[in-house]
């Protein structure tokens, strides 16, 4: 009699179990499909260190420089805007009196001011630019005066005076419609779209006419395999000319991350080494 030989039930179960992590492992892993001639230059803004840094990040090298001092404290926001891809940032952001926008030294990363200081009570940590070359702003983190905080401004680049669109009605973290956070960063999506995200590590678009924002889906991550956790301290937001989303974590050693929007997972691509990174933005080309 021939004698059919069986798999025993542990070897099946090690096998089915061996398969399921292994499936669960993947799709953990995002990996954003660039073109061949995207550039991957991701600059950002280190508003801790003395005088405030520029940094680069070629993200298909792995490599990581400090460009140079920015000048002045605290500077957090960073934008690029047509024509040329101009460099914007924001100087000294706690400071609400003496914050002033500036453009930046590629080469140098020193920043020159633009216009005068606000004056206007705001706290700005995220722009962004759009094509006609329009600069928005996200702040206001004054939580008593519910009407303006968290408002989107559009902002002029000679005179640096920002002007209010609306608030985005993202609350501060005593609110009961579940809503909370600052926002830290803002970035375009090639379709036009504004997005934003703010300090729960929540991912929103943004209505450009009302300022409105409305909730996307909240960034998680995986630490070391396990399984997926929120992803605390995002404070950085890139989304590059093929729509890949991208975010750094403000962290004694930074990350960059490539963001799955449709799940919210977050894949690191970039440990910087550097500290506590803020905005990232790419170079608006031409």
């Amino acid at each position: 009699m021939k004698t059919t030989l069986r798999p025993h039930f542990k070897t099946r179960t090690k096998f089915a179990f061996a398969s399921t992590t292994l499936l669960l492992s993947l799709s953990l892993v995002f990996t954003p499909v660039r073109s061949a001639e995207q550039p991957s230059l991701l600059y950002a803004t280190l508003p801790f260190s003395p005088a405030s840094q520029l940094a680069a990040f070629s993200l298909e090298a792995n490599r990581v420089r400090v460009i140079g001092k920015i000048g002045y404290p605290l500077s957090a926001a960073l934008a690029f805007c047509p024509p040329g891809g101009v460099p914007y940032a924001i100087t000294d952001f706690f400071d609400p009196t003496t914050a002033q926008l500036a453009t930046l030294n590629l080469g140098a990363g020193a920043a020159t001011l633009v216009g005068l200081p606000w004056g206007q009570a705001l706290s700005i940590m995220g722009m962004a630019c759009s094509r006609d070359g329009t600069l928005y702003a996200v702040g206001q983190a004054d939580t008593t005066k519910p009407d303006t905080f968290n408002s989107l401004y559009t902002v002029n680049r000679e005179t640096g005076f920002a002007s209010p669109i609306g608030s985005t009605e993202v609350k501060d973290s005593s609110d009961p419609s579940g809503f909370s956070g600052f926002f830290m960063a803002l970035a375009f999506a090639p379709n036009g779209t504004l997005y934003g995200v703010n300090s729960t590590s929540t991912l929103f678009s943004i209505d450009l006419t009302s300022g409105l924002a409305t909730k996307v889906v909240a960034l998680v991550h995986s630490a070391s395999g396990g399984p997926l956790v929120p992803l605390m301290g995002v404070m950085g937001l890139a989304i590059d000319s093929d729509g890949n989303f991208y975010v750094s974590d403000f962290v004694a050693s930074s990350s960059i991350y490539a963001l799955d929007v449709s799940t919210g997972v977050a894949t690191p691509i970039l440990n910087t080494g550097l500290a506590f990174v803020h905005n990232i933005a790419f170079k608006t080309p031409g």
